[in-house]
């Protein structure tokens, strides 16, 4: 008896639980405040936006044999339960193992007719025009009843709005304002102050109008009944279908996972009343979708009616919106070549669903497609081809010059007018005459995507931008200094025995990255209290948070300066402050559980490879966009000033950006309703706006860790040891920094990202970290620099460059025309460059300090393209490329005899590391006699087995960045990842310190 117990009670074998398939999502309760219920006149109009090109989708079937047709008496009688998502599942399921490539999909959507199909607002309006039972307010009073709205007040609103109004009487004048408040969808931002001028065909996004013979295509139609109805899960898989039959994947995946998000709450109680209002509101949407819709007599929509009176209700009708959202999802990954996502998500409807045979094989048939040895094969061969960077190991990727359907072509970053008013609005605004130096102009660079070898580049050019010298400069002047508009830190954590996981730093000013002295942190302790309050010159809320945020001591500062903490107030912690931002440093470090370790923490897997690198900088831009909507109502995130100069789609022809469903979904959508936005019902957040922001920051942002300035290259492989080996590293805590994410600092950089490239002696500039400020950047003279000559800085250290390490910063081959090593590997890094002795004083200025955060432009690109030799003009590239490769290799066909030597070597590895892990635990871990692997679901994804590593081109250098006198760089602090059923809860405790260096700060975590 003793022995079964024993035998029951021993844990399972090192590496059986499976770890979390994708990092965890904030505890959200009333973060956010939901719509109300859909009144019945917004569904009728719905429900008609809606079917219209729901039912051209299924004519376009004719009569071909369906998917779902009946093949018993009890299938017909489950017809009903289909009406959602009909149409869509049946054609999406006639070719359903593959998506359509980039050379079918268009050929394909032209022959269902869909691209030439609109409708006009009669079709759509014609009997619900005199339907005015909504009560519409515009500025808080009635439109058609309140006395506030006299004729005089009536035509300057239609004005405004650039609606004719003369010869209209006073009910007239209502009628006209009510329909176009109640039609006009999505306004667009008002860029006047750059120029840009939107008029009224450009001023929303989507408008119902009559009289002025427009249509409207499929898209805008599903969109207009999501603004609508946003709680409708039928109405995002429409437009996510939409999207994907159109090659926008991205978009395609965006809008399925919000029809998931919905769905889920009905059918899964532990998400079921965890945000007030959802369940309630998505319950009476479907209700009311449904009630409209039997209104029409039809037979099938009739017995829809009587499905939703039993005893399930609307969920009657969640299964097969559930398969055509995971078949959408899976096929757009694939698309992608999103391989580790991908294998996860063919799993996880099939693992919580049970289905007929039908509808399971299309998961099954696809894995056996794309087969596990044939990824594995891909694996083996990018390991080969050049070294990557953790964070990329399991991207896809996805090409970035086309434009997105919703996005305005109206911005010329090279018209005349546009260059004047940005140079004015990155040197002149600084009110300091040291930047008149230098000015923004127009130049031409060589066309990458046109030209080849035997091309002359300067036949094939296209416009950019640069730094020119706007009068002579000598060498060591100082030219340039710009603190970041967007700051990034994130905190690592380490392992000390019993005791949770700590934040381990050296605490720093989160505005400045000062080090903040000893006795200003004990005082700081005393006087938490205070610090938490609204105006306190030294803190904020966040000194008492999870992740706490500290800042420079206010006693040193002359009268009327403003300290740190006042100047994040006015520049960017605004909504953030306070809130509880663990589980999004948990989506990008290492995660601690104690499972299966006899209470003791150890690492059990790192959601750095999910790619969620830039999670922090996007946090901060959605931040900054909430705040300035306060002044600009209708300010979208891509177009904030910092980020609107920036590269756009017109400088990514032939560029591509990586793609992982949590870095590009999941996170950005947790992040947007942690800062209290409705993702459904607010579409200036949608799915292609994120995209666009994070390749913005992607191509601009500037890692500031002096691991990435110093002779030794980024950590690729992250694997994490047994728990048993991480125990015994306890000790010295320095053995887990190969296992901290690459990029620990990220800022944005607006005004410095507009200097160019050039390479050993052909640039005349160099830059580096300033001493007073740490996160400020400082460009000088290397050179006599004439005036109206370009300012050229090398973006890596040392004379010769190697050829794949400019190819990864510059994302194409660099062209400076300066000799090159060609050896393939990382460049030997010289010591980071000295600014000039004297530094004129640049600390933060009372008066500047009210100033939005500085400018944009392009700038260092870090990421990674097709390699590809060195093009023969001498022209100093531009920086403009993403982290990730441009068209990842494909999966080949492998004969025999190569399929069984991979097997067998992927054996001999799997049987070696399970001898190693055995040898090394001891007797720290209970083995069990188990080799079966445990499935323990984790936070929103579906489990996960071995999953192979994504694919991409070669890989070079990392922009690497000079600082001086700074000192070493900490390892930031982190917390392990909260896990459901065994995973332990984590809260922050006083412990030992860690072996040499300052005693980590440590906080009890809040419930």
């Amino acid at each position: 008896m003793q022995r079964l117990r024993e035998i029951y009670e021993r844990h399972p074998p090192s590496g059986a639980i499976k770890r979390a398939p994708f990092p965890p999502a904030p505890n959200l309760h009333n973060e956010v405040t939901f719509a109300p219920h859909v009144c019945r006149d917004d569904a009728k109009l719905a429900y008609r936006l809606w079917s219209l090109p729901d039912g051209e989708l299924g004519a376009t079937m004719g009569n071909q044999a369906r998917f779902l047709d009946p093949i018993s008496a009890e299938e017909s009688a489950a017809m009903p339960m289909h009406v959602l998502a009909k149409n869509v599942y049946e054609h999406l399921m006639r070719d359903n193992l593959m998506p359509p490539t980039e050379g079918e999909w268009e050929a394909k959507w032209r022959a269902t007719g869909l691209d030439r199909r609109s409708w006009g607002y009669g079709e759509i309006l014609d009997d619900l025009r005199g339907d005015k039972t909504k009560v519409v307010r515009v500025h808080g009073y009635d439109v058609l009843t309140s006395t506030y709205w006299t004729v005089i007040q009536l035509r300057e609103e239609l004005e405004r709005r650039g609606v004719l109004s003369r010869g209209l009487n006073s009910r007239e004048l209502r009628e006209r304002l009510y329909y176009h408040e109640r039609y006009s969808f999505l306004r667009r931002s008002d860029l006047s102050h750059w120029g840009i001028a939107r008029g009224t065909d450009t001023r929303y996004t989507v408008q119902l109008e009559d009289g002025n013979n427009k249509r409207y295509n499929c898209l805008e139609m599903y969109t207009c009944a999501i603004i609508l109805s946003p709680y409708n899960p039928a109405y995002w898989l429409s437009r996510a279908y939409c999207h994907y039959q159109q090659a926008f994947f991205d978009l395609a995946i965006g809008d399925a996972y919000r029809a998931q998000l919905l769905y889920e709450v009905l059918f899964d109680p532990l998400r079921r009343n965890r945000q007030s209002k959802l369940y309630t509101s998505i319950w009476h949407a479907i209700e009311e979708h449904i009630t409209v819709a039997a209104m029409g007599n039809d037979e099938r929509d009739v017995d829809a009616l009587e499905m939703m009176r039993r005893g399930n209700g609307v969920n009657s009708f969640i299964p097969t919106l559930r398969k055509a959202a995971q078949n959408i999802t899976n096929l757009s990954l694939l698309a992608l070549q999103g391989w580790n996502d991908h294998r996860i998500m063919e799993n996880n409807l099939r693992q919580k669903a049970i289905m007929p045979a039908r509808d399971s094989e299309p998961f099954t048939n696809r894995l056996l497609i794309v087969k596990q040895r044939c990824l594995d094969d891909i694996r083996e061969r990018k390991k080969g081809a050049g070294p990557f960077l953790f964070h990329e190991t399991n991207s896809g990727s996805i090409p970035g010059g086309r434009r997105y359907p919703f996005e305005l072509d109206d911005k010329s970053r090279y018209d005349d007018e546009f260059v004047d008013r940005l140079s004015q609005y990155l040197f002149a605004r600084n009110n300091r005459p040291i930047w008149t130096s230098c000015k923004i102009e127009k130049r031409m660079f060589p066309d990458d995507a046109t030209t080849t070898d035997d091309q002359d580049q300067d036949q094939d050019q296209k416009p950019g931008l640069g730094v020119f010298a706007a009068e002579d400069i000598p060498s060591r002047d100082l030219i340039f200094a710009e603190e970041p508009s967007m700051r990034g830190h994130l905190n690592c954590s380490r392992l000390y025995g019993a005791e949770p996981p700590f934040e381990y730093r050296d605490p720093r000013c989160e505005n400045c990255r000062k080090d903040i002295p000893a006795d200003t942190l004990d005082r700081y302790e005393e006087i938490k209290d205070q610090l938490t309050g609204d105006d306190h010159p030294e803190g904020c809320k966040c000194a008492d948070a999870e992740i706490s945020a500290l800042f420079c001591p206010a006693q040193i500062l002359e009268e009327g300066q403003l300290s740190c903490a006042q100047i994040a107030r006015q520049l960017y912690h605004f909504g953030a402050c306070g809130k509880s931002w663990g589980w999004l440093h948990d989506a990008m470090r290492p995660c601690a559980s104690i499972y299966l370790t006899a209470g003791k923490y150890h690492f059990s897997h790192s959601n750095e490879d999910h790619g969620t690198l830039l999670s922090l900088l996007l946090r901060e831009v959605f931040d900054v966009t909430l705040h300035r909507r306060e002044q600009n109502p209708h300010l979208m995130a891509h177009e904030i000033d910092e980020l609107l100069v920036l590269e756009d789609h017109h400088d990514w022809d032939s560029r591509s950006f990586p793609f992982t469903l949590a870095a590009n979904i999941q996170v950005p959508f947790n992040i947007l309703m942690q800062l209290g936005v409705d993702i459904f019902r607010d579409l200036s957040f949608d799915t292609w706006v994120i995209q666009t922001v994070l390749r913005k920051l992607m191509v601009n942002a500037l890692p500031w860790d002096r691991s990435l300035r110093g002779t030794k290259k980024p950590y690729r492989d992250k694997t994490l040891p047994s728990a048993g080996v991480q125990h015994r590293w306890i000790a010295d805590p320095g053995n887990f920094e190969p296992h901290d994410p690459d990029f620990k600092n990220l800022y944005l950089f607006p005004g410095f990202s507009m200097f160019n490239h050039a390479c050993g002696d052909k640039s005349n500039a160099a830059w580096a970290y300033d001493r007073q400020v740490p996160n400020r950047v400082m460009v000088w003279a290397t050179k006599n620099i004439k005036q109206g000559e370009e300012i050229l800085l090398s973006y890596l250290d040392g004379p010769k460059p190697p050829v794949r390490s400019l190819t990864r910063v510059l994302g194409k081959p660099c062209a400076c025309g300066a000799d090159h090593d060609d050896d393939g590997t990382y460049a030997s890094r010289d010591p980071p460059p000295v600014p000039p002795p004297i530094n004129p004083t640049l600390a933060p200025h009372p008066a500047k300090t009210l100033i939005p955060a500085k400018g944009a432009g392009p700038t260092k690109a870090k990421a990674p393209t097709k390699a590809a030799a060195p093009t023969k003009a001498a022209h100093p590239t531009k920086a403009a490329h993403p982290h990730k490769a441009i068209n990842p290799p494909r999966a080949k066909a492998l004969t025999v005899d190569e399929l069984i030597h991979v097997e067998e070597r992927r054996g001999r590895s799997e049987h070696q590391r399970n001898r190693q892990n055995r040898a090394e635990e001891g007797d720290d871990i209970p083995q069990g006699d188990g080799t079966e692997e445990v499935d323990i679901p984790q936070g929103d994804g579906a489990e996960e087995g071995d999953i192979p590593q994504g694919d991409g081109a070669e890989e070079g250098d990392i922009p690497q960045e000079d600082g001086t006198g700074e000192g070493d760089i900490p390892q930031e602090d982190g917390e392990g990842e909260e896990q459901a059923d065994g995973q332990a809860k984590k809260k922050r405790t006083k412990g030992n310190p860690p072996a040499g260096g300052r005693r980590p700060r440590r906080k009890v975590a809040r419930r």
